[in-house]
């Protein structure tokens, strides 16, 4: 998945109790702490979390921290030596990102910027990138996987944020809010055999194939896959054993739960979160965040948030979520939970925009901003939510996940060890 930085004014400011130097700032729909001096208005760059500034552009702004031999701090800004940008808490507030002024991007030449633009390098400058581990780029050079896609066997769809795209709702569309489950992306097709034109004109003469195929999210999975991170996907076909499909029909969705690892000890594919720098969690959810589903151990279990039908011609149709819910019933599956339904009104113009946004964010983070228990267990968080956005010919998926979760999930990446399951598998 790529990362880019975002063109964004601050639209609103507000203070932080005691601190005199630094406010909060609303940018893109995003909360950040920036400077005591910007007002809304001013242009800048926001960088979601999850990113990592080029080596470039932290030295133009000396914005990695330099200690002394003591380890005392003596100059620099607040970034660690790995440049990640972080979600984080500071004096009892959230920052989902990093905000600049454009005259940030001064040193790269003349270069015109407008509002929304996206980019991740300017005049052949590198800026910043999608923040990976040296385990996991590691992992990545090393590792040999069979083709990705066919075309009857897409890859699963990568979503945009909604913060950044809910423009792209159209008037009167119904909006299925789901629960968005973390464990691993699937994909379980009845699909032809060859996607190529050579094949497909050859399967016409001797008779088509169809075969049942399984998918993770970035590979097809079959008796040439080697070098899996869960060491046997056996657990995939085991979660679809008994679901006959219909010719063209590829299933989409999170299986969740356990799995059995290389020493086929039972593991949890979704790994656990230490809780410990968020005491108000261990409180409540003890020292670790099990994402279990509320399955037993050794148990996982499928969810469908979309199907696709293809014909012979590779004519994709996507299914309405009316007829996802029928056909999972048809087939013995859950599809994912659904939170709310509602029909997005444009007539009001930005204004049930921004309440869409306000109430899915407080759906997710809870009134406290501390995260809110998944709908299928109370023992560990919701890891967020997907919006099924439909309109006529047009089905639109946009994600908005837990600040708090985020913040655990870079606990996670401070390890130079740590290795992305879903990004890798």
């Amino acid at each position: 998945m790529s990362y880019k930085a975002i063109v964004a004014s601050i639209a609103s400011t507000r203070e932080i109790e005691g601190a005199d130097n630094i406010q909060i700032g609303v940018c893109s729909g995003y909360e950040v702490i920036i400077g005591k001096g910007y007002v809304a208005g001013d242009q800048g760059i926001f960088f979601e979390a999850g990113g990592q500034l080029s080596e470039e552009f932290v030295k133009q702004h000396d914005l990695v921290t330099r200690r002394d031999e003591k380890g005392n701090k003596i100059g620099g800004g607040s970034f660690a030596k790995n440049r990640r940008i972080k979600a984080m808490r500071l004096r009892g507030v959230r920052s989902e990102g990093f905000w600049m002024p454009v005259s940030a991007v001064n040193y790269c030449g003349r270069v015109k910027l407008t509002e929304g633009q996206e980019f991740d390098s300017i005049n052949g400058h590198f800026i910043c990138d999608r923040y990976v581990t040296v385990a996991q780029e590691g992992w990545s050079r090393t590792r040999k996987v069979s083709r990705g896609e066919t075309d009857m066997f897409r890859k699963q769809l990568d979503m945009n944020q909604l913060r950044r795209g809910a423009s792209e709702i159209v008037d009167r569309s119904i909006v299925y809010i789901t629960e968005k489950l973390h464990g691993t992306s699937f994909r379980y097709g009845r699909v032809l055999r060859s996607s190529n034109n050579i094949g497909r004109f050859f399967l016409r003469l001797v008779g088509q194939e169809w075969v049942y195929m399984h998918g993770s999210k970035n590979i097809i999975l079959d008796k040439s896959t080697k070098g899996s991170w869960y060491g046997s996907e056996s657990f995939r076909r085991e979660a679809m054993e008994g679901v006959d499909l219909r010719k063209g029909e590829v299933l989409y969705g999170e299986i969740v739960g356990w799995y059995r690892n290389k020493q086929n000890q039972p593991a949890l594919i979704m790994g656990a979160q230490s809780t410990s720098k968020l005491q108000e969690l261990t409180k409540v959810y003890g020292p670790e965040m099990v994402y279990d589903y509320g399955l037993r151990e050794g148990q996982c279990k499928p969810y469908i948030y979309r199907i696709v039908i293809h014909d012979q011609e590779d004519n994709a149709i996507e299914l309405s979520w009316f007829q996802v819910q029928k056909r999972c019933e048809e087939l013995g599956l859950e599809p994912v939970p659904v939170l709310m339904t509602m029909v997005l009104n444009h007539e009001e113009g930005n204004a049930q925009i921004e309440r869409l946004e306000s109430y899915v964010d407080t759906l997710v983070n809870g009134s406290d901003g501390l995260g809110v228990p998944s709908t299928l267990t109370p023992s560990h968080i919701m890891e967020g939510v997907v919006l099924r956005c439909e309109s006529a010919g047009r089905t639109l998926f946009l994600k908005h996940k837990s600040w708090v979760f985020g913040v655990m999930e870079g606990y996670l990446r401070d390890d130079v060890r740590f290795i992305d399951r879903e990004e890798v598998s």
